[in-house]
């Protein structure tokens, strides 16, 4: 039962990324092993995006990844990828995009894997005035431009956290294996 519900609660999170407007989308999941698991986003701009992606648990840590564009052409492929893998894209093609994980080479062990997409272009990146639905355009006063500031910082501060939150969750399952031996 409850092996049903993360399943079903994973697809409704990957049918939210689909309906999202978001400017960044961060989800984790798991890949059991012989599957593959794909997600689908619609990419409305042709600007650059920065996807990161990698195995928090399971087996080596690796999987296969593979990015398609809408007209099926791969735009991007790794396999057996460790750790933590980074790379920029331009989503040249207006569409739906496919980003696949595939856990097909492993027969024993599920992978729980996180990715990030985040568009690097600024004008799609959220502000604080965009987040509060006030973006209308008009000078900031000296408050609001340091209260901006400070967004920006807590967001880097998030983004640090996240980063730390995922090497430890790795650390922690590498610790647990090694003393069930």
């Amino acid at each position: 039962m409850l092996k049903l519900l993360i399943n079903v609660s994973i697809i409704f999170l990957s049918f939210e990324i689909i309906l999202s407007d978001k400017s960044a989308i961060k989800l984790t999941f798991e890949v059991e092993n012989n599957e593959q698991f794909c997600l689908f986003h619609k990419f409305n701009n042709s600007i650059e995006y920065m996807f990161k992606y990698g195995v928090l648990k399971g087996g080596y840590l690796d999987i296969d990844f593979f990015l398609e564009s809408p007209i099926g052409k791969r735009v991007y492929s790794g396999s057996k990828i460790r750790k933590l893998d980074v790379f920029n894209f331009q989503s040249t093609q207006i569409g739906v995009y496919k980003f696949c994980f595939s856990n097909s080479f492993s027969t024993i062990s599920h992978k729980v894997v996180f990715f990030e997409l985040r568009p690097l272009d600024p004008r799609y990146i959220d502000t604080l005035r965009k987040e509060s639905d006030t973006n209308i355009p008009f000078a900031f006063t000296s408050h609001e431009n340091s209260l901006e500031k400070i967004h920006k910082f807590m967001e880097t501060v998030s983004e640090i956290q996240i980063f730390h939150k995922h090497e430890k969750t790795i650390g922690s399952n590498f610790a647990e294996i090694i003393s069930q031996r």
